[in-house]
């Protein structure tokens, strides 16, 4: 009877070879003092190794049924790493990808663009808008980027927002502290991070529902008026 043979190949992680340092947590700061212009501006800074990096915008978003991130509202977009700029190009198919070569020496990748919350759809979504003069809904998705090949589930984001003065927020997102009108969040995985969107406005107001099982449970609402917000107990 012949031997057969049995060969095991193993696949190494594909984030070995994204360009994204291991073990490693991305800084993501979005400033949203101009979101009742429709628009907030993004900063990362990503540990990166030298070589070539894809980064990716997220296509496909939770809860759509299509590839309908808004990356036609991402503007501006520049890398900087080692305190000089990072030329980079747009994929010729995957218009959701851009490709550069992190150089050699650099530890980390600085990453800036602006993102204007404008949409066209009639239904608010995930890769819709959802602001006004005094309220909005930033839906982490429409602000990051992250590498190709990684893993959502344990790459880990390092959120910073920056409020309008006199704004207040709501969120499942665990937040580490608050300073004035800055509220920095705790690290979380890409996966929470977009599964936890923020709403915040001028005119605020949380319900606190209670204690069930040891779990507290809130309404968090947001309006365009103090009078919207009124509601009675009923």
């Amino acid at each position: 009877m012949a031997r057969m043979r049995i060969y095991t190949l193993c696949l190494l992680p594909l984030l070995l070879t994204s360009g994204l340092a291991q073990d490693s947590t991305v800084a993501l700061k979005v400033d949203a003092t101009d979101a009742p212009g429709r628009l907030f501006h993004v900063q990362m800074k990503m540990p990166a190794q030298s070589g070539p990096l894809t980064l990716l915008y997220p296509k496909w978003i939770p809860g759509e049924h299509m590839p309908v991130g808004p990356i036609t509202n991402l503007v501006g977009l520049k890398f900087i790493a080692a305190g000089r700029p990072v030329t980079w190009r747009r994929d010729d198919v995957n218009m959701y990808a851009f490709h550069l070569d992190v150089p050699q020496g650099a530890s980390s990748l600085d990453i800036a663009f602006d993102y204007l919350s404008i949409s066209d759809d009639k239904y608010f979504s995930g890769s819709g808008s959802s602001v006004t003069s005094e309220l909005a809904v930033l839906n982490w998705n429409q602000v990051v980027l992250y590498p190709q090949g990684s893993d959502p589930d344990r790459i880990q984001y390092q959120a910073t927002l920056k409020l309008p003065p006199g704004w207040r927020y709501g969120t499942a997102l665990p937040v580490a502290r608050e300073s004035g009108n800055e509220v920095e969040f705790q690290p979380t995985s890409l996966t929470r991070l977009i599964d936890s969107p923020i709403s915040t406005g001028r005119h605020y107001r949380t319900l606190d529902l209670g204690n069930d099982g040891g779990v507290e449970h809130y309404i968090h609402i947001a309006a365009d008026s103090e009078r919207a917000l009124e509601a009675s107990p009923d």
